[in-house]
């Protein structure tokens, strides 16, 4: 019985070495047929994929990391930057990746140490890359979410110093970049806060503030003052938070960006009249606006107007800043002061007008304006000049809008109905569109 199971066996595994060859021989054939038919070129590059090259390695790191095999992951990156090296420049657009990849891994398995130095070489991965090169790479979210980690890092391991020179050279290459500069210095303040360090360098700073003439410990200085300000911090005093700024302006008096941060630092340590001062001096003449031929007519008041009437009225800078001003008065509750710069736009505007110089800009600001600060027989007197003063179909359009919401802000039903009534029957594509839609019926 034995011996007859042994021979099937036997025979079953022949036959199958058998059917192994010829499949093999067929492959091999196959193999040399396509070969011959089509040869790569010798030139010709792998792919991206390529088995045992850089970008194999970050995929199959990739892998292992999002299914949590976060040693085998690290393993892999680790790969990745000795193919880099290895191919000699080959593969350097991934090193950076390897790299990040590295730093995670080794914070995830609790080498602070380790994930440090590996976000320490992406950073000097763009520091080689040239300045201007360094500049292009500090636009993107990859380099942004690198440094701040990296200062994170730093904090956790009390290295408060390099964070902070490493936030101080980022804002330098990201100068481009609005917002930035506040992120990383709440960064900052983050890691100084929990390595105990904030208090003692606020006070060092403060005491050489004075002597301070380089812009770059400047602007760091006031983002962080900012960021301590947002954060409703016992620190963040306003004067100091002036001083930096009101330096930084006289190195940079045309710059706007910190021309605006100090009106605001004046605004919030109550300093109204400073602020308004240099809402003044930053402000520039009366421009001539051009001219705006009227519109074609067109059949189809839809297509012309699909959302009704333009919603804002472009503004020149003057008419730009009186309305902040007039704005600012009103945060601080100096209603009468609000009114007499509300008061000296119209006479602007009226002044202007004479030689077509700021348009229609001035007087949908005053209504506004007067509306906000209750001044009704005022805001009617700015629509009536308004509507004297219209010269395109876009200024009439304006002066409508501006109409429209003020009798929406007195809840004037019955004199909105009426004035939507007769735009139902205007001659004006946009004023029919706007009535229809704010009525909630089909155009005719």
């Amino acid at each position: 019985m034995l011996r007859q199971v042994a021979v099937q066996y036997l025979s079953s595994m022949a036959v199958l070495v058998a059917l192994c060859a010829a499949l093999a021989c067929g492959q091999r054939g196959d193999a040399k047929a396509s070969a011959k038919k089509a040869a790569p070129a010798a030139d010709q590059k792998p792919s991206a994929a390529t088995m045992g090259s850089p970008r194999y390695h970050l995929e199959l790191a990739g892998v292992h990391e999002r299914h949590g095999k976060n040693r085998a992951a690290l393993v892999e990156f680790e790969a990745a930057i000795d193919r880099s090296v290895h191919l000699r420049g080959q593969g350097s657009r991934d090193v950076a990746d390897a790299y990040r990849g590295v730093a995670r891994m080794k914070e995830s398995l609790g080498d602070t140490r380790g994930a440090i130095e590996a976000f320490e070489r992406i950073m000097d991965h763009f520091e080689r890359a040239g300045k201007e090169r360094a500049a292009q790479l500090a636009t993107t979210t990859a380099w942004s979410d690198t440094v701040r980690r990296l200062v994170a890092l730093y904090g956790d391991a009390g290295r408060i110093q390099e964070a902070e020179a490493l936030i101080r050279q980022a804002m330098e290459w990201s100068s481009g970049r609005p917002g930035l500069d506040d992120q990383l210095a709440a960064d900052w303040v983050a890691a100084a806060g929990k390595a105990n360090a904030l208090q003692p360098w606020l006070a060092e700073k403060e005491r050489v503030l004075d002597g301070i003439d380089d812009d770059r410990p400047l602007r760091f200085l006031a983002a962080v003052y900012r960021a301590l300000g947002r954060a409703g911090n016992a620190q963040a005093r306003p004067e100091s938070l002036i001083r930096v700024h009101e330096k930084l302006h006289e190195l940079h008096p045309q710059d706007g960006r910190i021309a605006h941060q100090l009106i605001a630092a004046y605004e919030k340590a109550g300093r109204v009249d400073d602020a308004v001062a240099l809402m003044r001096a930053q402000a520039g003449p009366a421009t001539a606006q051009p001219e705006v031929p009227p519109m074609p007519a067109q059949p189809d008041a839809v297509a012309l107007c699909p959302a009704g009437l333009p919603a804002m009225v472009a503004q020149p800078a003057a008419v730009a800043t009186a309305e902040r001003i007039a704005r600012t008065y009103q945060r601080a509750n100096r209603q009468d002061d609000a009114i007499a710069e509300t008061n000296r736009l119209l006479a602007l505007a009226q002044q202007a007008n004479q030689s077509n110089g700021l348009g229609i800009a001035p007087y949908v600001a005053a209504v506004t304006l007067y509306a906000e600060q209750g001044q009704d027989a005022l805001a009617r007197r700015a629509l009536s000049a308004g509507d004297r003063a219209v010269r395109t179909l876009d200024d009439r359009r304006h002066m409508a809008r501006v109409r429209l919401a003020w009798l929406e802000r007195h809840n004037r039903d019955a004199a909105l109905k009426r004035l939507l009534d007769t735009w139902k029957t205007s001659k004006d594509p946009c004023l029919r569109v706007e009535a229809y839609r704010r009525t909630q019926t089909p155009p005719p």
